[in-house]
């Protein structure tokens, strides 16, 4: 059951109420910097960006497979690296290879053509 309550608030006291509690939520939540420095990102929130476990991180790192920064026992991770590393692992697909073949028969006065 709600409870009703009366009182004597008036409409520019409610909106300034409203929004203190906007700001001071705002506030609270982490924002990204638009500038040229981009922040770094540690080892649980590196691992949880790729979906792997830390200890997979950990041995992608020792194996220099990750692009990463150490400064003393910690590691730091660049999340535009992370996402290039991700992506350098892209498959290509049917068409793509098929462009890529065409491309360089094209070169030479011929094209390809397989039926799917």
């Amino acid at each position: 059951m709600s409870e009703i309550i009366i009182t004597t608030i008036t409409k520019t006291e409610i909106q300034k109420l409203v929004e203190n509690a906007i700001h001071k939520a705002l506030d609270q939540k982490p924002t990204k910097k638009k500038n040229d420095q981009e922040s770094f990102l540690g080892v649980d929130e590196a691992a949880s960006f790729l979906g792997i476990a830390k200890a997979t991180l950990y041995g992608k790192c020792s194996k220099l497979l990750v692009p990463h920064f150490k400064q003393g026992k910690k590691l730091y991770f660049h999340q535009s690296e992370l996402t290039k590393y991700l992506q350098s692992g892209k498959r290509k697909t049917v068409l793509d290879i098929q462009n890529q073949v065409n491309a360089q028969l094209s070169e030479k006065g011929k094209q390809l053509n397989i039926g799917m």
